[in-house]
């Protein structure tokens, strides 16, 4: 079996299983924020979460080998309580990894209008302004206009007023907040590393079961070399500006020990690419690979045959099954989306088991899936 998809609820299925069978979990379970309204992103509030992530986690450390590893993704809101449920059902939690990128959009409340809403109409955000004017229009300093584009939008009139925008409000208290917002832009995802607890020392946890340990050549990143012959890492005190004690025989080992940031390349800050890993967001060529097949009278009405609102890029994921899987071991993703996980274990030579919940994403997956196995058994 060198890939498997299984359809259900992964705690459930997780049960199924057998108790130290799995190398490797790398996952991106729901981050809890309400994302577009989904179902499976409503996870409750508050420590409501910490349960909710404890429920999986609990299976996942039953099925991982002594030492496996499991990176999971979470959001910069959130990931306190998918850390704190891997951490109290008994994994130890290693580091976090942070992904950064530059193409986030921010999603944030416009003070000024809301404020703007607010007195004009009784109304504490733009919604409501808008929702006021559509039902008092007498009263109203909006009204609604159609773009060329096909969109909506709502502008102050010739006779109603001035027009309601963030760079002139209508109300001088709407003026004296204007510029002000509710959130900033995102910019990274953080990424919890955490280890099932050693039978033993790393040595003899490796020996015995191999898993324990991160793969850290099979990551290592550019042409620089940040190891001495004494098998330092180069973030020890002494080192010279190009990361090499003087004093000690430099030994080539093909690049640098991978950080634990991960960034796609879009800043000036970073543009020793040499230094870190590098990875941007999927295109979507990437995204919908294999998903030809897909395009059925419901689908083709959409704008993405890959309408999963989460994909991560199969670089990245890579990157960390690398990292986290022995050569050849078995990888789980509980939360396998639409498969990339899979796509990254498979092209890295390894076995791999996906778990979703919902039936339209494992049909994503599954043809993500097969496109990714026949071109591997195709070759170059």
């Amino acid at each position: 079996m060198k890939w498997l998809i299984e359809k259900g609820d992964c705690v459930e299925v997780m049960r199924s299983m057998p108790e130290a069978s799995i190398d490797a979990i790398v996952c991106d379970p729901p981050y809890g924020l309400g994302f577009m309204d989904k179902d499976f992103d409503k996870l409750g509030k508050g420590a409501a979460q910490r349960e909710w992530h404890k429920q999986w986690a609990v299976e996942a450390l039953r099925v991982l080998k002594p030492g496996g590893h499991a990176a999971c993704f979470g959001g910069t809101r959130t990931s306190h309580h998918l850390a704190s449920g891997l951490a109290e059902v008994g994994f130890e939690i290693r580091d976090s990894i942070i992904w950064i990128y530059g193409s986030g959009f921010p999603k944030s409340l416009s003070v000024g209008k809301a404020i703007d809403g607010k007195l004009l109409h009784g109304r504490s955000d733009s919604v409501g302004l808008k929702a006021a004017n559509a039902s008092r229009p007498g009263d109203s300093r909006l009204r609604q206009t159609t773009l060329r584009n096909g969109k909506k939008r709502w502008v102050g009139g010739a006779v109603e007023g001035p027009k309601v925008t963030n760079d002139n409000p209508a109300t001088p208290e709407g003026a004296e907040w204007n510029g002000w917002g509710t959130a900033l832009k995102p910019a990274h995802e953080p990424i919890i590393l955490a280890r099932k607890p050693l039978i033993g020392t790393v040595a003899e946890n490796v020996l015995a079961y191999g898993t324990g340990a991160l793969n850290i050549d099979a990551c290592r990143v550019g042409a620089g070399d940040d190891r001495t012959a004494g098998g330092q890492s180069g973030s020890a005190p002494g080192l010279y500006e190009d990361g090499f004690h003087k004093e000690r025989k430099e030994r080539p080992t093909g690049g640098r020990w991978p950080a634990n940031v991960i960034h796609d390349g879009s800043a000036d800050v970073f543009s020793g690419k040499d230094h870190f890993f590098y990875c941007a967001k999927p295109s979507r060529k990437e995204r919908e690979a294999g998903c030809d097949s897909l395009r059925t009278a419901e689908q083709g009405a959409k704008t993405r045959l890959n309408n999963h609102p989460c994909v991560k890029p199969i670089a990245l994921m890579t990157h960390l099954v690398k990292m986290v899987a022995p050569p050849g071991g078995v990888v789980l993703d509980p939360f396998a989306g639409s498969g990339t996980t899979g796509i990254a274990a498979l092209q890295a030579g390894m076995r791999v088991l996906l778990i979703e919940k919902e039936p339209d994403y494992c049909v994503i997956a599954t043809a993500r899936m097969n496109h990714t196995h026949h071109a591997a058994e195709a070759g170059p």
